[in-house]
């Protein structure tokens, strides 16, 4: 299994960054398989 960081995923799905953090952390629709351990650090989506 390939992971990509969160930075990568906007430009492979065409969501913006915002949207993903919305779809990620506030709706919960889409969970990352490795979330971000602190503040600045990124999540990572097989």
């Amino acid at each position: 299994m390939r992971l990509i960081k969160s930075r990568d995923v906007p430009a492979m799905t065409g969501l913006t960054a915002d949207q993903l953090r919305e779809w990620t952390v506030r709706r919960d629709l889409v969970r990352p398989d490795i979330p971000a351990q602190k503040r600045g650090s990124q999540a990572q989506f097989s």
